[in-house]
Order: structure tokens, then sequence, then C-alpha cells
């Protein structure tokens, strides 16, 4: 049986100190059709404010369903006592997207202040 297996992979970066964005929150569930949602996973960036993350699928069909990547934006800019005014708007940023190919690389960069993000997401195909 052959494995299908996408991944998942971010660079955030700290505009505010023009840095990487270490030890950021970041979790991926799984869209239900009830509007539930499964925790695929939970990790932190690494010292470069990156992540790289394997997600196996029993069947290929399992790719064809709404994900969302949750970085927890509050909690990075409490740990680096920023200045969170205007009342840090972002509590945590939720970016929802659909995975089509079951052995695709998708990557998001961002780039992140306590009141905006700048977001993009590439897929790259095997």
């Amino acid at each position: 049986m052959k494995t299908h297996m996408f991944t998942i992979s971010c660079h955030a970066l700290d505009a505010v100190r023009g840095t990487h964005a270490a030890a950021l929150g970041v979790t991926l569930r799984r869209c239900r059709p009830d509007g539930l949602h499964d925790v695929v996973f939970t990790h932190a960036t690494d010292a470069g404010g990156r992540l790289l993350q394997s997600v196996d699928l029993d069947t290929p069909s399992q790719a064809n369903h709404d994900y969302e990547l949750v970085l927890a934006v509050a909690d990075y800019w409490a740990a680096q006592d920023a200045p969170t005014e205007p009342a840090s708007a972002l509590r945590e940023l939720t970016l929802r997207f659909r995975v089509g190919d079951a052995n695709a690389r998708y990557h998001f960069p961002v780039s992140l202040t306590p009141c905006n993000c700048s977001l993009l997401l590439v897929v790259q195909h095997t």
C-alpha cells in the first residue's frame, strides 16, 4: 500500500524586531463535516522561526478536506514582552485551506506584528 503524506512548513518572522519568531505555537486541525476539528499536531517553531511537519494519511481521500493552521500569536507576543497596543488585536491567526494533493508540501511564510500579519501560501506538488 502506498503511503500518502503531505507536509506542512512555516517560516514565521517577527516584523517588530526584524528577526525569526521562535517558539511560536502552531496547531494543525482537520475540519470535520460536523463543524468540529481534530487536532493533527501541536508544535512550536524552532529558533529560526521554522516548522516542518509531515502528516500521514490512511487514504488519499483524506486529503480532500479543509485544514486549519492556527498560530498562537498572542501567546508569542506575551512571551516577548512586546508592546501590544492597541490591546493586541490578534489573539490567534487561523488559516483555513484545502489539502487537495495528498503528497504536496504546503508552505506558509508569515510576517507578524501584534496587530497585523502578512501571509503567503505556497503549494509545491511532488
